[in-house]
Order: structure tokens, then sequence, then C-alpha cells
């Protein structure tokens, strides 16, 4: 017998093996009903419910349109509405959650109304918000989605300062944020360890702050209105890689009484404090600011000497008629191209600058045809720029008419 006719067959001779076209058919069926069930489950309605305090949300929902009045608990971190998981949309369009009747006054604000806690791929759309001491608090979330949210008449502090001269109870400190001591400032959106996402069309007005930003990153800032608060516009605090782009925070001022003091208490449009990085800030309008931008290195940096909040562009944004400074920028190393600042005390103050590049600033008011040149005298007769121990400074396309 040969080799071939030797061989015994391992196949157990009562099992019939399925022809092959049947299993063709069935990887077919299978492979289809996977590409298939993505667009079955979004095809599913989504449920529609009625916000209650306490309420904890943790798939997708359409919050049912109305007027809800639900106070707000006395800590700011903990919330009416809880979002607590991933892949999930909170419609909350035509909702409006109210805290405290409307004839209340501003420090009487309290609470949270919405906190996002962790998960990712989280949105929250639609949400109207008044009187409360947070709007939305987010902590870490990777891939968070805030648009369309309206959350201004926020809690505000009742301030001291009259027309005829200033009170310096007045003043903010934002040294501290290591424990979310900002929170005590309230906020229309509070933001700690977000990684990544958009906030796209929010509105915070009449509030505080509209925008606090704490050790996060890569988020994209675009087209919100955060203006007329009486301390920040934005405000950065750790935080790094974000885009900053077409916002209007206009009128965040405070301590600024014209014909008597203009001190603006450290209140600003924008505020990038403690080791803010790589930041890209362009085309906003950031006018009528305590300051425009104010930017320091951070408490690390004044103990190690080491860090800064380094390597941020600010783009032709103006940063017009703030009653103390348009930009500070101290014990770092940054980029202004093209910003435009006027009527304010001083356009561009750098102190103890590792590197400061500032190219084609239009520092005062009427620039003249062919080239980023102004007059000196229109910012008010002071200094227009400030280069205080500037280690390197680059001046570019900048000239001054006498």
């Amino acid at each position: 017998m040969t080799g071939d006719a030797s061989r015994t067959d391992d196949r157990d001779p009562d099992v019939k093996c399925p022809p092959p076209l049947a299993v063709a058919r069935a990887w077919h069926y299978a492979l289809g009903a996977a590409l298939l069930w993505p667009a079955v489950v979004r095809s599913q309605p989504v449920p529609l419910v009625r916000p209650v305090a306490g309420m904890v949300i943790t798939t997708s929902v359409r919050v049912a349109p109305g007027v809800y009045r639900l106070p707000g608990r006395a800590s700011s971190d903990s919330a009416l509405i809880t979002v607590r998981g991933s892949n999930i949309t909170v419609d909350m369009r035509g909702v409006t959650l109210v805290g405290t009747p409307a004839d209340s006054e501003p420090d009487a604000a309290r609470g949270t109304a919405v906190r996002i806690d962790g998960g990712e791929h989280v949105r929250l759309r639609g949400l109207t918000a008044r009187g409360y001491r947070v709007g939305i608090l987010a902590r870490d979330v990777r891939n968070l989605t805030l648009d369309s949210n309206d959350l201004s008449y926020g809690w505000k502090p009742r301030l001291f300062s009259v027309v005829e001269h200033e009170s310096l109870n007045d003043w903010l400190s934002y040294h501290k944020n290591e424990r979310d001591e900002w929170l005590r400032f309230g906020a229309g959106i509070y933001l700690r360890g977000v990684k990544g996402g958009r906030l796209l069309g929010n509105t915070v007005r009449q509030s505080m702050n509209g925008l606090l930003v704490s050790h996060s990153d890569s988020l994209e800032i675009r087209r919100n209105d955060f203006s007329y608060n009486s301390g920040l516009g934005i405000g950065l605090y750790r935080a790094s890689w974000h885009r900053i782009v077409e916002n209007r925070a206009d009128y965040n001022v405070r301590g600024s009484s014209y014909g008597f003091f203009q001190r603006g208490q450290d209140s600003a449009a924008l505020l990038l404090f403690e080791q803010c990085s790589h930041n890209v800030v362009a085309y906003n309008s950031m006018t009528h600011g305590g300051d425009g931008l104010f930017l320091w290195a951070g408490q690390q940096t004044m103990d190690t000497g080491q860090g800064g909040s380094n390597d941020n562009l600010f783009l032709l944004n103006d940063f017009s008629f703030a009653p103390t400074n348009g930009m500070e920028a101290t014990f770092s190393r940054n980029q202004f191209v093209g910003n435009r600042v006027e009527g304010s005390t001083h356009g561009l103050v750098g102190r103890l600058q590792l590197r400061l590049a500032h190219r084609g600033q239009l520092l005062f008011e009427q620039p003249h045809r062919g080239g980023n040149r102004a007059r000196a005298r229109q910012c008010r007769g002071r200094q227009p720029l400030q280069r205080r121990h500037a280690r390197h400074s680059s001046l570019g396309r900048f000239d001054r008419a006498e």
C-alpha cells in the first residue's frame, strides 16, 4: 500500500460539514448586522425626562422644555443634576433652570445647576440657567462638548467701591487654585481636569466670571460670549494647548470710575495664571476689561525659577480701552502679533520676560496707512510700551510717531 492509502481520517464521519454556500451566507448576514447596528442604536428614540433636584443622568436624554424653579444647594460641588457616564448627549434646548427669583440680589445665588462627573464623549447643549453660583461644573472628562448654553445672571459679590473712591476690599486674588479655591468666585462654566473637547456658542453675562479652566488641556473655545462680568471673562490655571478663537469677552471690569480712579482691581478679559503654555489666542474681542490680558508665570516659577506661562501666541486680538493695561505678561516667553490696544493707560507691559516677541501691534487709536504705525499720544499720554528687564525682546514692525 502507498503512504497516501495508509493515512487515517481524523474527522468524525457522523459530523457533516455545512456546504460552502451556507457558510458564506452566514458570514454575510453577521457582517451586515454588525455594520447596521450603530445606525439602529442611533435611531432609537431618546427618553424625554423632567428635571428634579438630585437627578443623575447616565444615558442620552432629552429634557422636557420648560421653566423649572429649582433652588441650588449650599455647596457649589453638589449639583441639582449630575451627568455621569460616557457617550452621552443631554439635550436641554428650551429648558430654563431658575435658582433664585429674578428680583434677588446677585450674591444670593448658590449651588451648581449641572455637574458632569467623569466619562468621555459627553455633550450638553441648550441649557439656560439663572441664579446659581456655578452654571456648569465638569470634572475629569475627556472630549467634552458644551454648546449653545446660556448661563448668565449667576453669582457675583457686592462691591464696596463708589463713584468718588475705590474700596480695597474689591481687589481680587487668583494666586491659588490647587484645591479649587476659584470656586468661591463662582462661574458660568468651571472645568477641572478636562482633556479635549469644544466650547461653542455659550453665553455668560452679568456674573462674576464667565469661564474658568483649571488643570485642563486641548480645548477649542470658539465663538462664545463672556462679557459684562465683574471679574474675568476667561480664566486659565495650569491650562495649556487650548485654542481660544473668535470669542467676545468685553466689559469684564471693576474698580473703574471715569474721572476719579482707573484701577481695574485685577479684573481682566483674559487671565493666564500659573503654568499656562502653548495656547493660541486669536481673533477675539476683549475690550474694556480691567486688563485686556493678564499673564503671570505662577508661584511655582517664583519659588523654583522653572517653568512659566510660555510659548503662547496672541494673534490679532482687540484688547482696547482697559483702564490699566491692554496686555500685561510677566516672567514668561510669548509672542504678540498684530493685536490692537487703544484708549488704555498702557499698551503692552512686559516684566522680567525671558523672551518677548511683539510684532505689528496696533497700540494706539489712529494707525497710519502703509503699516502698523500709530500716534503715541492717543494712549492717554502715557507709555504705550513698557519692557521691564526683558532678556530677549523682538520689536519687529513697531513704529512710533512723535
